[in-house]
């Protein structure tokens, strides 16, 4: 028989759609692994906070490796793994899906992730886009801002594998957010 343990998350390979703990309970005495069920994830994304957690591309017994190379980075959560003895995984979609426990990291609803301050100062490179909220819609045109230079108070390692820095116009004011590979940093 084997057992959960927050460094193997040796999972049963089938997953159970329910919510219903008794349902669980029944279904797991019938099973010599412990099972797992998933939802659906409060929230979209997911940044890693720890860069010595164990991480999994499987249920298995052995870990890929360790978030050091994921840290401060953001994920989009494909879906939230409870195991029987109540841990909390996430399945995150990278250039890989994985899995990591929960409290490897936060919660975001922006896939932006955590800002990780930064004071620097940067013009564009050439006429690109930038966007005047979090959620990255709605891109406006540089054009008529290139020619001056802007404060960054913050970097984010963006769930799209992008860094992006924010926006700050010499009086203080917020712009938005821009790709730090349209940019240069002076």
């Amino acid at each position: 028989t084997s057992t959960t343990k927050e460094t193997s998350p040796s999972l049963h390979n089938e997953t159970i759609a329910t919510t219903d703990r008794k349902d669980e309970a029944q279904l797991q005495k019938k099973n010599t692994a412990p099972a797992f069920y998933t939802t659906a994830s409060e929230k979209k994304y997911f940044t890693i906070t720890t860069p010595n957690d164990n991480f999994w591309t499987d249920f298995t017994a052995t870990p890929a490796g360790i978030t050091k190379n994921y840290f401060q980075q953001t994920f989009q959560i494909l879906s939230k793994i409870t195991t029987f003895d109540d841990k909390v995984y996430y399945k995150l979609q990278g250039q890989t899906i994985f899995y990591v426990l929960a409290t490897s990291g936060v919660l975001s609803d922006s896939p932006l992730g955590l800002p990780q301050p930064k004071i620097q100062y940067l013009t564009f490179k050439n006429a690109t886009t930038y966007w005047g909220d979090n959620t990255l819609q709605n891109g406006q045109s540089t054009n008529p801002l290139t020619l001056k230079t802007w404060q960054s108070r913050n970097t984010y390692l963006h769930a799209d594998g992008e860094q992006y820095f924010d926006l700050y116009s010499n009086k203080g004011n917020f712009v938005g957010f821009i790709k730090a590979s349209s940019t240069n940093i002076t």
